[in-house]
């Protein structure tokens, strides 16, 4: 297919349309993918090639720790890694979230093809410390709570004495429950619109 949906000279792998989530009926996306500069290659030559076109010297693989409490935030984290970060990506989902590995490999096969995109089976906190343990590892995204970008980040420090702290903090990047900012903008307030302000606080800090 050509851009505009119709066939023509120009091809390109359509995979979708897929929902996005129950929770955004009627809401679909589209992965559309040029041909490989050599068709007859192999899927083990597309993969290297896809390698040697990342940054992976500077950047590393990326490691997507999976959110557990939505099926959406996971994919969000691939796509963004791969499409604007240009990192392959290794994803470990969450222990509530480990049958999305089907539907991602589905939805995601025209990155793990060419070597951008692949998951771990191994859900246990070993697999864990081994993946951020790894050389090879050049960035971590989380989506849990604080006191796991705490542990992330003492891996990291444990297992790589020659970077300084600043270099460690660099390299993770997450959406921490109980870490959102709660902003009152300059004005006046009765004791009630104060008190119901401090309850929320307190009750999405829980």
């Amino acid at each position: 297919k050509d851009q505009d949906g119709n066939n023509g000279n120009s091809s390109a792998e359509v995979y979708g349309p897929v929902a996005v989530s129950p929770f955004f009926p009627g809401n679909t996306f589209e992965v559309w993918t040029s041909p490989l500069e050599d068709d007859a290659a192999d899927d083990e030559n597309d993969s290297t090639s896809t390698y040697r076109n990342c940054n992976t010297t500077t950047d590393g693989i990326a490691v997507v720790l999976g959110a557990g409490n939505q099926s959406f935030l996971t994919l969000i984290d691939v796509l963004d890694n791969c499409l604007r970060h240009r990192r392959p990506v290794l994803v470990k989902h969450h222990p509530l979230r480990e049958w999305l590995a089907k539907p991602y490999r589905i939805m995601l096969e025209p990155l793990s093809k060419r070597g951008y995109f692949a998951q771990v089976s191994n859900i246990s906190n070993d697999a864990t410390r081994a993946l951020l343990s790894d050389p090879g590892l050049g960035h971590v995204h989380i989506t849990g709570a604080y006191k796991t970008a705490q542990a992330v980040q003492e891996i990291l420090a444990q297992t790589r004495p020659h970077l300084s702290a600043n270099n460690i903090k660099s390299m993770v990047t997450s959406e921490l429950g109980c870490a959102t900012p709660h902003i009152l903008d300059d004005g006046v307030y009765t004791d009630m619109e104060l008190k119901n302000a401090c309850r929320i606080i307190a009750f999405g800090k829980k």
